[in-house]
């Protein structure tokens, strides 16, 4: 059942984000080829000029709404399916309250990270193409294509792990965060009144909280590390501390959701 609940959550999802996403990409792409071919242009055009500039802020307003809109959406869906009217239908199906949060996080996690990937493509391509600007379309890709093999050929054992240690931390961050969402929204939803004003009351707090404790963390490492604070040695312990700690918190925030949808959901 968990499989069908996550195969509906991706659909309902992507409807939105897919198109966005597929703009956000095409703006980029849209942006390298202006750039591209600006030296072609000749003398300067002021109307090229502008067009160039309309079409670059459109990208960076296009980026920042992809990864905002696929939180909110999160969110939306999560207070809409679970601690709203449509609440009544999703717990009464014949699945457990943890199969109803999974699919959600889940979905949630999928189409956050894809939204950063995009973004990060986007960019990737736009500033690319720009600096390739002058060249033909097949030697740009080709010359991209010999630095990127580049690159990746000279990466050593050190460079991965802390490849491996980001992914790590960035799949992490994707769960706490999403799961600091749900666990705001169903303490504050299990009240009568007042229930997102609450739960934004709620998130706050959280967030001051788990301020505090990175400050703690970061601050203890540099005064253990000292003036070797910034050695590859004491950055693996910045980034695997990070992991544990985040791990910690999503799991406090995971039984914190799943009591109060559990125990003390109010859907009036």
């Amino acid at each position: 059942m968990l499989g069908k609940l996550f195969k509906y959550e991706m659909k309902a999802m992507g409807r939105i984000l897919l198109p966005v996403f597929a703009a956000t990409f095409i703006m980029g792409i849209i942006n390298g080829f202006l750039y591209m071919f600006m030296p072609n242009i000749g003398s300067p055009n002021v109307f090229y000029a502008m067009i160039t500039m309309v079409f670059t802020i459109i990208l960076i307003f296009a980026s920042i709404a992809t990864v905002i809109l696929s939180y909110v959406l999160a969110i939306y869906r999560f207070q809409r399916n679970l601690l709203g009217r449509e609440g009544y239908l999703m717990n009464t199906l014949p699945v457990s309250t943890t199969q109803n949060i999974l699919a959600k996080l889940f979905t949630s996690m999928i189409y956050e990270a894809i939204a950063l990937v995009v973004v990060v493509f986007s960019y990737g391509v736009f500033i690319t193409m720009m600096i390739g600007a002058g060249a033909s379309v097949v030697e740009f890709w080709n010359e991209l294509w010999r630095a990127v093999t580049a690159v990746f050929s000279q990466l050593t054992g050190e460079a991965w792990i802390y490849i491996a240690e980001f992914t790590v931390l960035l799949i992490v961050s994707l769960a706490y965060s999403n799961l600091m969402f749900y666990a705001c929204m169903s303490i504050g939803y299990s009240s009568n009144s007042h229930k997102a004003l609450k739960s934004v009351g709620i998130y706050i707090g959280f967030y001051m909280v788990c301020q505090i404790i990175s400050t703690m963390l970061t601050g203890s490492l540099a005064i253990g590390y000292g003036d070797s604070f910034t050695s590859a040695q004491s950055i693996h312990m910045l980034m695997i501390s990070a992991i544990v700690m985040e791990l910690v918190i999503a799991a406090v925030y995971w039984f914190i959701t799943h009591f109060f949808m559990k125990k003390r959901l109010n859907l009036q």
